[in-house]
């Protein structure tokens, strides 16, 4: 087991620890570039988002590349190796609310694109494209709690309610009754899950 911390903004950390891991296991046969937030907002919101939004094209576009470039000439030479990036269906299309994090998205699925193509088989590319994973915390960094309900639209309420039927039988509180309190608690707690609620 190798532990290493690292920002993945910056290239150098995640060369960093692509080196610590030839070193420990003498290759590297799997990347995956799992840090994202979610700061969602509308552009009205501009000026509160603004920061935020920075820190989201820095996290979820640039986090990702690092990640493709600290292994690329590794695998390259190797011959082989697996990339897997994490994106977001709301990479696919325009949903109210999230256009800086659905535009990152958008621009993970781009790359993943490009290095299949310029990788000629010698790089596996998978990109995930997840939505509503509770639990994530990626509702933490939400600007903008009346955004959540872009994402889910009309779904809000069936989404709770599947939420709160695969929570049933666990130590995981889902608080889909009061949709003002839920969405406070969304920000704050990454979605809708949380072991406790005080």
């Amino acid at each position: 087991c190798l532990s290493i911390a690292a920002d993945v903004t910056r290239l150098a950390d995640l060369k960093a620890a692509t080196a610590a891991a030839v070193q420990k296991f003498g290759k590297v046969d799997i990347m995956v570039n799992n840090a994202g937030i979610m700061p969602l907002a509308f552009y009205r919101d501009h000026e509160a988002a603004g920061p935020a939004w920075d820190r989201c094209i820095d996290v979820n576009i640039k986090g990702v590349l690092n990640g493709i470039i600290a292994v690329h000439d590794l695998m390259m030479d190797q011959g082989r190796g697996h990339v897997v990036n994490l994106s977001s269906i709301y990479g696919n299309s325009a949903v109210a609310g999230s256009a800086v994090y659905g535009a990152t998205k958008a621009a993970v699925n781009m790359l993943s694109e490009s290095l299949r193509l310029e990788s000629q088989g010698k790089i596996k590319v998978t990109v995930v494209r997840p939505t509503g994973v509770p639990g994530t915390g990626l509702g933490q960094g939400v600007v903008n709690p009346e955004a959540i309900r872009g994402i889910l639209g009309a779904e809000f309420d069936s989404y709770m309610a599947t939420m709160g039927s695969l929570a049933a039988g666990t130590g995981i509180k889902n608080w889909a009754l009061a949709k003002a309190y839920l969405m406070r608690r969304l920000t704050r707690l990454g979605w809708c899950a949380k072991s406790s609620m005080p």
